[in-house]
């Protein structure tokens, strides 16, 4: 019986939500009904949906940003985590933020989701707003050499030996470029 009154209050609060234009009222209603949905209900898919919501509304906030993927990780709700983060994504001014919230999409992608190509596009719209991003340089390399995607690696390579200070890891990324044009991509002369 207490769980038909705690879904009777989700219920009343889901009502009272769609009665709110986005005010700070609402904003503590979703909160209240995420918990809700989660702490007595069990309910993490539905408070997916409302946590969603809430980043939407306020996509700097990292707690929202946290039990969401908290909820996936109980729920195997990755791909709908996915399409959170990239609606938030498509709103999103702060290049910080989209910055953010991209790269958690890129490792649900390639981790989660085993969607190589998905998470390369979330990675290079990281490079889109910060061309020398090392984590997602690092990703790129891995996803294309695990694809085997030769011209785009040795593009990042070449990325990445302009970032690189000191001349023994300029000349091991020089080397790498190298082998990468003898034996991947036919070029032995362009390898010398």
């Amino acid at each position: 019986e207490s769980l038909s009154l705690w879904a009777d209050l989700a219920e009343v609060l889901s009502l009272r939500i769609a009665d709110q234009d986005g005010s700070e009222e609402s904003v503590e209603l979703r909160e209240r009904l995420g918990r809700l949905l989660v702490e007595e209900l069990g309910r993490g898919e539905d408070a997916m949906s409302v946590y969603g919501a809430l980043l939407e509304g306020a996509p700097e906030n990292q707690a929202y940003l946290d039990t969401l993927s908290e909820l996936a990780e109980k729920t195997g709700q990755w791909a709908e985590l996915t399409k959170i983060l990239e609606r938030v994504v498509a709103e999103v001014d702060g290049a910080d933020d989209r910055i953010r919230l991209l790269r958690i999409a890129g490792q649900n992608y390639e981790t989660h989701q085993s969607l190589p190509a998905m998470a390369v596009d979330a990675y290079r719209r990281i490079i889109e707003d910060e061309p020398n991003d090392a984590a997602a340089l690092e990703a790129l390399e891995r996803l294309y050499f695990a694809t085997e995607q030769w011209t785009d690696l040795l593009e990042i390579y070449r990325v990445q030996l302009n970032n690189i200070e000191t001349s023994a890891d300029r000349l091991n990324k020089r080397f790498q470029m190298a082998q990468l044009r003898e034996e991947f991509l036919s070029d032995p002369h362009a390898a010398i």
